[in-house]
């Protein structure tokens, strides 16, 4: 078990027990944490101008060139500022709980910023910790049960091959910043609370190429390069065997600017399920049948 991780169940188990205690000190911080929190979702007038930063440089560059261009974005749903909120109050929490239990805390907020294609990238690590491996940068992701098993409780790998968010780069890019070795990811399932430890490689190969693919997002994005798709639709498929539909890749399903990017696009049950209320799909291409052809 990590050390970080080791720690925390320690000191939760404690709690379980009521043999715990927390200090003030920390209580208050981690106060002060929660009103900033709330100030800056409720009190915050955003500058909504396109500006690249570590917290999107990972993500995929066809999202970032739709969203220089202004293209047309689909609208937040209300509670998406619950969503973020939690996410915010997970990290409070986490930090409070990694403080109380002894882990070694070294920095938090620290500001980070390195320079590609003329720009400078600049960004705000969650916190860096020393465990013995020395100062490295830390993440802290909030997650859904089935991203916490399925990603962050199966390593590293399992969130390169498919990190359409951006978290490889976006880690590496805060260690790049600070000039510290990127530690991973703290994960916290925002359902159970249980907390997962995703330690990221520490070779040089494995940095070096997170760095140069962020840099290549910011050379195209900067340099206003033709617009291109980071992503096909697939096939869909019915107890494995294809419908002649095709529906949104899992990226493309999160993406704001989806409506924009593939004209045509329908929101519908799926449409080879006879369930009573079967699924909803993005649909990109559904199948003539012959009452269409009529």
């Amino acid at each position: 078990m990590h050390p970080i991780k080791a720690k925390v169940v320690n000191y939760l188990e404690r709690a379980n027990a009521g043999t715990s205690s927390m200090s003030e000190e920390t209580i208050e911080r981690a106060g002060r944490a929660f009103i900033s929190m709330l100030h800056k979702r409720f009190n915050t007038q955003y500058n909504d101008d396109f500006r690249l930063r570590m917290s999107n440089i990972g993500r995929p560059t066809c999202q970032l060139q739709m969203k220089k261009a202004g293209a047309p974005a689909e609208n937040e749903k209300y509670f998406f500022p619950m969503q973020m909120m939690i996410g915010d109050m997970h990290e409070i929490m986490a930090i409070a709980i990694m403080e109380a239990a002894g882990v070694n805390i070294t920095s938090q907020k620290e500001r980070a910023e390195f320079a590609a294609d003329g720009v400078v990238i600049k960004g705000e690590s969650d916190l860096s910790v020393d465990e013995g491996d020395g100062d490295q940068i830390w993440d802290v992701k909030s997650c859904s049960p089935w991203s916490f098993e399925h990603k962050f409780s199966k390593g590293f790998d399992a969130i390169a091959e498919n990190d359409a968010f951006g978290y490889v780069s976006q880690g590496y890019s805060y260690a790049e910043g600070t000039g510290k070795k990127f530690g991973g990811w703290i994960a916290i399932q925002k359902v159970t609370g249980e907390w997962s430890i995703c330690e990221a490689p520490q070779d040089v190969k494995t940095h070096d190429a997170a760095i140069e693919r962020a840099k290549d997002v910011v050379k195209t994005v900067v340099e206003d390069a033709p617009f291109k798709r980071c992503f096909e639709d697939i096939e869909e498929k019915w107890y494995k065997k294809p419908t002649g539909n095709r529906t949104l890749d899992i990226a493309c399903k999160y993406c704001e600017f989806k409506w924009t990017c593939w004209p045509g696009l329908q929101y519908l049950p799926s449409i080879p399920s006879k369930a009573k209320n079967p699924t909803r799909k993005y649909y990109t291409v559904i199948k003539e049948t012959e009452n269409d052809e009529c």
